[in-house]
């Protein structure tokens, strides 16, 4: 699929269905994400990033408390008896 520069003029396409002449629209929603014809790849991994955190919400204490435990082992404490030390 060919690219334009980003500098280059903006020609919008013009796509015909049995004879009609489909409008065109600065942004869309496909399978539930918005496009747009200058979307930026750090817009979509922001949106993703963000529906990703949402997604995994209830699970943000588990990983908070696995690393907690990685950070006790690697500093050679046994992290069965962790609660001890506090």
């Amino acid at each position: 699929m060919h690219q334009p520069l980003p500098s280059a003029k903006y020609n919008p396409p013009r796509i015909n269905v049995n004879g009609a002449q489909l409008k065109n629209v600065e942004n869309f929603a496909n399978l539930g994400s918005p496009l747009s014809r200058n979307t930026r790849i750090d817009d979509e991994v922001a949106q993703r990033i963000s529906k990703a955190s949402q997604a995994f919400a209830g699970c943000s204490l588990r990983v908070e408390l696995n690393t907690g435990k990685k950070s006790l082992k690697q500093l050679q404490i046994n992290p069965a008896t962790w609660e001890d030390l506090a």
